[in-house]
């Protein structure tokens, strides 16, 4: 019996450290779900939230208000931007028309100078209803004021009745126009955001 019960003795103080030990994970166990419990719970990250693409149509598909689908959109802005030429050193106060008309008048000499029907059809109105080779022009004061000791000019976007008329345009570049260009001349060239077609100017 005193065997025994030395036994029993030794066997439960060994058995103290294990049951320490559990207890202690167990007391950690509850403390970090009591953590979890009174944490506040933050909202899902945007960047960690997945799109919505439910209501988004395929980029070929998407259809704009005017009934054009995206590709066709782009296409219409490329060539609009072919069209579309970027005039500056204009004399303050020039008016669209004058601009326009100056334009027209310099392409229809040199229409007249060519032997070449097929190019001067180019410079010219072609009496098709496709309008003069200069269609249209917006002539802008600049936005900010030019620095002390330098005059004042102004620039123009003028449209061109096509890519072929634009092209001929940029040749003008740096013509004088007395009352007016400005300086050195009209300058004449591309506008900002312009992508060249595949086939080249």
């Amino acid at each position: 019996t005193t065997t025994t019960t030395t036994t029993t003795r030794v066997w439960q103080q060994q058995r103290r450290p294990e049951k320490a030990k559990s207890s202690l994970m167990l007391l950690l166990q509850k403390k970090r779900h009591q953590d979890d419990r009174d944490r506040p719970k933050r909202g899902r990250r945007k960047w960690d939230a997945a799109p919505d693409l439910s209501a988004v149509p395929p980029a070929d598909h998407a259809v704009s208000e005017n009934g054009a689908t995206s590709s066709e959109a782009a296409l219409a802005s490329r060539q609009q931007r072919q069209h579309e030429l970027y005039v500056g050193s204009i004399m303050p106060e020039t008016s669209n028309e004058t601009l326009v008309a100056f334009l027209n008048v310099i392409l229809g000499g040199a229409a007249e100078a060519l032997n070449d029907e097929a190019a001067a059809a180019v410079l010219t109105d072609p009496g098709d209803g496709s309008g003069p080779a200069v269609r249209d022009g917006r002539v802008f004061a600049p936005s900010m004021t030019p620095r002390e000791g330098r005059a004042r000019t102004d620039h123009a976007f003028v449209e061109c009745r096509d890519a072929r008329v634009a092209s001929t345009v940029m040749l003008l570049n740096g013509v004088a126009a007395s009352g007016l260009a400005a300086g050195r001349g009209l300058r004449i060239h591309r506008p900002k955001g312009y992508v060249m077609p595949p086939a080249g100017d």
